[in-house]
């Protein structure tokens, strides 16, 4: 939930400033409508909305950035273990020196039979 909410709040942030300009156009067209009263507060309005604009677009191109490198990390990983997985073992480990003196040292032969 926090996840989608924190991807979501952007964008509607965005969708209620791109509103709040609109209001702002429309009032300085056709102040019979009062969509806000004072002048002062119309100007601080447009500031915040076009400030919150900005604001939500570069958190979302961040948020596109770093899923882009997530990505291309997790698809180096996945190629890297590809090709671990494909060559054959290039080590491998000695016999135990230690086992190796109570083993007879016994080679086959033809009387072995």
């Amino acid at each position: 939930m926090k996840r989608l909410l924190a991807r979501a709040l952007p964008h509607l942030t965005i969708i209620l400033s791109l509103m709040t300009l609109v209001f702002f156009a429309v009032d300085g067209f056709n102040p019979v409508m009062a969509f806000m009263a004072n002048t002062i507060s119309k100007h601080i309005f447009a500031v915040l909305a076009v400030c919150a604009i900005a604001t939500s677009v570069m958190l979302i191109a961040r948020r596109w950035r770093e899923d882009d490198r997530r990505a291309r990390r997790l698809a180096r990983k996945r190629a890297a273990e590809d090709a671990l997985s494909a060559e054959e073992p290039a080590y491998v480990p000695a016999a135990n020196p230690s086992n190796d003196a109570k083993a007879p040292n016994h080679t086959p032969s033809d009387t072995d039979e």
